[in-house]
């Protein structure tokens, strides 16, 4: 009997939690998050018996083990969790917003389909001027450029600096140039 009641107690420690904005708790396996639907397995309601939740009524939710989460962009894999409208995974560097484009899922054949091959590009640039005068003197310039484009099945992400420093009264001077460009593929 002892060993049974330590079996159910483990079994339910060890399921994925989802906690309501009114206060309702489930526990079981999140199967997949697809449109704004968050599809949960609660062994308490039968197993066969596939909850469809709304996101904008969940909390917070946390994944016992590793799933691919992504929100349109690059795809992270690792244990979830979700609070105060973010989506963290421990195998990813970025959040994701808890709204209808985060993507969640456990089997790659469960991907939902993908919508747009249209690149999503987000730029930056920067420009750093700076000078000394006294008993040290000096002056350098830099600049740079970064680009980040995003497709459901890859992730390419460019940069570019410059730098020119001169140094003292004999002039010392150097440049030079930077670029960088890494591409990730995102798994099916």
């Amino acid at each position: 009997m002892r060993a049974l009641l330590l079996l159910f107690l483990s079994a339910s420690c060890l399921a994925d939690t989802v906690t309501m904005k009114d206060g309702t708790f489930l526990k079981g396996r999140i199967e997949r998050i697809a449109s704004g639907v968050l599809e949960m397995r609660v062994p308490m309601l039968g197993e066969a018996n596939v909850q469809h939740l709304q996101l904008a009524q969940v909390e917070s939710f946390v994944t016992d083990d590793a799933v691919l989460v992504s929100s349109g962009g690059a795809v992270a894999r690792g244990a979830a969790h979700a609070a105060g409208g973010r989506v963290a995974s421990k195998g990813g560097a970025e959040t994701s917003p808890l709204d209808a484009s985060l993507e969640l899922w456990r089997d790659p054949s469960l991907r939902p389909a993908e919508t747009a091959g249209q690149r999503q590009w987000v730029t930056q640039a920067d420009v750093d001027v700076s000078g000394r005068n006294g008993v040290v003197m000096g002056s350098g310039f830099s600049a740079g450029f970064s680009a980040k484009g995003v497709t459901k099945a890859n992730t390419v992400t460019a940069g570019v600096r410059l730098v020119r420093a001169e140094s003292g009264s004999q002039t010392t001077s150097s440049s030079g140039m930077c670029v960088a460009i890494p591409a990730t593929t995102t798994p099916a």
